[in-house]
């Protein structure tokens, strides 16, 4: 009977879990180790910090997974050591056949100067709510950028996330007048909002466009490889 041990419990290990799960032979060991009883999806993370999501919404017990066959433990990584295949979990040496590293990024505040006493690290779970109460209530979205975030951080993608949906947020329901007919505009610089008849002047086009007669109405243009046919028809149906 082999031991395979897979340390990290998000999306990377837990998707390295259920696929040796797959392959190995059911005398075979799958254990996945994590510090954390659940698994939290990053992006619930962001929602949870503007105030849109909560974060119990993205978490699931990694316990859910022994259904699967396979065992989980919560320990704390210590040590590792590849040649002998051993791994040091909460001070004791456990030996595995193989290991799967996918511990993800590890954060470092320490080592910028006051950056742990002066900033609010809400990116890790722990800490959402306080970065929660301090966001949602925050002037202006750069100041998201300048206040969470540094060079590196664990997730490339969030402070430009996180900026762009706290200014979308601020600016909902300004910028324009929808129509009666129209469904509200939820932004001004909502794409949507130019497909919505919500602007003056695709007002204006839609009402001229209802009051043309059917036979005054101007089909699509062909393609350059459209045939002659095509073309005749549709020059045939521009008005004078």
């Amino acid at each position: 009977m082999a031991t395979a041990l897979v340390l990290g419990g998000g999306f990377g290990g837990v998707a390295t879990a259920i696929a040796l799960r797959e392959l190995l032979a059911d005398s075979d060991q799958v254990v996945l180790v994590d510090r954390r009883p659940d698994f939290v999806m990053g992006l619930r993370k962001t929602w949870h910090l503007l105030g849109s999501r909560s974060l119990a919404d993205g978490s699931r017990q990694l316990a859910l997974l022994e259904a699967r066959g396979i065992s989980v433990r919560h320990a704390e990584v210590e040590g590792l050591d590849p040649a002998l295949r051993r791994v040091v979990l909460d001070g004791k040496a456990t030996h595995a056949d193989a290991v799967v590293v996918a511990l993800g990024a590890a954060l470092a505040p320490g080592a910028v100067p006051g950056l742990r006493e002066a900033a609010v690290i809400a990116w890790e779970p722990d800490a959402a709510d306080a970065g929660r109460a301090a966001i949602v209530p925050s002037p202006s979205a750069a100041q998201v950028g300048r206040w969470w975030f540094g060079t590196p951080y664990s997730c490339p993608p969030a402070p430009y996330e996180l900026a762009l949906t706290r200014a979308r947020s601020r600016h909902a329901g300004k910028g324009c007048t929808p129509s009666a007919t129209a469904r509200p505009c939820r932004s001004a610089t909502d794409w949507r909002c130019r497909r919505r008849a919500c602007w003056p002047s695709c007002r204006a086009r839609r009402s001229r466009a209802a009051s043309r007669p059917p036979s005054a109405a101007i089909s699509r243009r062909p393609s350059s490889r459209g045939s002659a046919a095509a073309w005749s028809r549709w020059a045939a149906a521009r008005p004078p």
